[in-house]
């Protein structure tokens, strides 16, 4: 009979996780990375790494709310993650309310306003950068303008700006 072929004792097992995961790209809105930052702990994997787009975030300093993205690591605009910078300020007084996703795009009217004086500088490579509401803006060989993001953690539910050294990571 089969069963005679069964061990008699109880057995035990240990839920473990993979051990070849360096991180977690994460692509949610906050909503979503609510659930899923809590599950990862739950299925022993709170300890890897979770990056995430911006759409992580979307502007709301709510420290009960966001405690779920405890750890999270994101890039965004300068204008979001500064709670008040004062061209946000009158912005947000002289203008329409926006929700925190759609203050992207208002920062990026602002850049948009804000540096088209300073192109020429830019392509005669007077300034290297500007500091924008959008992020540190440079112009490229072929004419395009790049965005380099701020880093941001959520840290007890507040987001933290971060300083992120990569030289520290290469190997």
């Amino acid at each position: 009979d089969l069963l005679d072929l069964l061990p008699r004792t109880n057995l035990e097992f240990t839920p473990r996780r993979r051990q070849d995961i360096d991180f977690i790209f994460l692509v949610a809105n906050p909503r979503q990375g609510r659930l899923i930052k809590p599950t990862l702990a739950f299925y022993f994997a709170g300890d890897i790494p979770v990056y995430a787009l911006p759409s992580i975030f979307d502007g709301t300093i709510d420290s009960a709310e966001n405690r779920d993205l405890e750890g999270i690591w994101f890039t965004d605009a300068p204008w979001l993650l500064d709670s008040a910078p004062p061209l946000r300020q009158r912005a947000d007084a002289e203008l329409r309310p926006v929700p925190g996703p759609l203050q992207r795009l208002r920062a990026l009217g602002v850049d948009s306003f804000q540096l088209y004086p300073r192109l020429q500088q830019l392509a005669n490579a007077e300034v290297p950068s500007i500091p924008g509401t959008t992020g540190i803006l440079s112009l490229s060989g072929n004419q395009r303008i790049y965005r380099e993001l701020e880093v941001a953690r959520f840290r007890n539910g507040k987001v933290e700006l971060q300083a992120l050294d990569i030289s520290a990571n290469l190997d």
